[in-house]
């Protein structure tokens, strides 16, 4: 009885200390070039859900701005949708080949 409260706690603490980890290392690389900032940070708060309740509150609240943007950008007409497409891909594009360009001048 006891050994399983004691279990339960330590993985609280494991759980607690790698998605708050994870969200500091996606938030140190949000702001550089690579994509995976983002990516990081939303792993780690999927991890904390796992076992604290405002993790899974901030996922749903996440989750319906999601459905509600969804909606948003199904309502407007294609020709729009198409350009904000492409538009996305062509930043998307740029910032992947800014991204290398920027790692051969440092490391060449």
């Amino acid at each position: 009885r006891y050994m399983g409260s004691a279990m339960t706690i330590i993985r609280k603490v494991l759980v607690g200390i790698g998605g708050g980890l994870m969200i500091l290392i996606g938030a140190v690389l949000i702001p550089t070039p690579a994509p995976e900032g983002w990516l990081i940070v939303f792993a780690g708060i999927t991890l904390l859900s796992t076992e604290f309740t405002f993790a899974k509150t901030l996922l749903k609240k996440a989750d319906q701005l999601r459905v509600k943007m969804n909606r948003r950008v199904k309502s407007l007409p294609r020709w729009l949708q198409a350009s904000v497409s492409i538009l996305t891909l062509i930043v998307l594009v740029g910032v992947i080949l800014l991204g290398v360009w920027f790692a051969l001048t440092i490391f060449w």
